[in-house]
């Protein structure tokens, strides 16, 4: 059914990007990542599961997932606002719709990245 997620670096099949594993960073913090108290600490960096290699998702695919937001509003306003405004259950309803097609579109159109091996 999903269009298939391939390794970068050694082309085998991932299926998933929730099989990723993860690896600590070799690489220090930049200067605009957060740290605690002054003190680094390493991040994990997405790695393939056959050859433990660094690889990232594609961030043109994440841009679907704003499809969500309009719902995700929506239902602020119905929480927030008097009975008397409120958004109908019919928008709620296509706003919901449209998350879900967001995210459908998120797994179908995500790719996998080389990145730095660093």
């Amino acid at each position: 059914m999903w269009p298939k997620l391939d390794c970068p670096w050694c082309g085998k099949d991932v299926k998933s990007p929730a099989n990723l594993g993860t690896r600590p960073s070799e690489s220090g913090l930049r200067w605009y990542q957060p740290t605690l108290s002054g003190r680094s600490f390493v991040h994990p960096v997405s790695v393939c599961p056959y050859c433990s290699n660094p690889v990232k998702t594609s961030q043109r695919a994440q841009r679907w997932i704003l499809l969500v937001v309009p719902f995700f509003v929506a239902s602020l306003v119905n929480l927030t606002t008097f009975p008397e405004f409120s958004v109908p259950t019919w928008a709620v309803w296509v706003l919901g719709v449209l998350g879900v097609i967001g995210g459908i579109l998120v797994r179908a159109t995500t790719r996998l990245e080389k990145t730095s091996v660093t």
